[in-house]
């Protein structure tokens, strides 16, 4: 479980890679949370000149899902927020 964990200027691959390693490791599946851009753009970068990044809640749940075959797109928790659950 990962909360926060990819908000600073996180590359995709990058992100992907971590997922791929904790995928492997864990027993049950991997969740994550990343913050919400409403934008159609995959990524919007430094909201409110921070280095925060928001993304996309389709784009990466498709991203996922075409890797894993158990994906899971969370929203409606909070605004800015939504989670990907990859389950074994």
């Amino acid at each position: 479980m990962a909360s926060g964990a990819f908000t600073i200027n996180m590359d995709i691959e990058d992100i992907k890679d971590i997922i791929k390693t904790a995928y492997f490791k864990s027993n049950k599946g991997v969740a994550f949370n990343l913050l919400k851009s409403n934008n159609r753009n995959y990524i919007t970068s430094k909201i409110n000149n921070a280095n925060m990044t928001l993304y996309n809640q389709h784009y990466i749940y498709n991203i996922f899902n075409e890797i894993y075959d158990n994906v899971e797109l969370i929203i409606g928790y909070l605004n800015n927020d939504f989670t990907i659950y990859i389950k074994k």
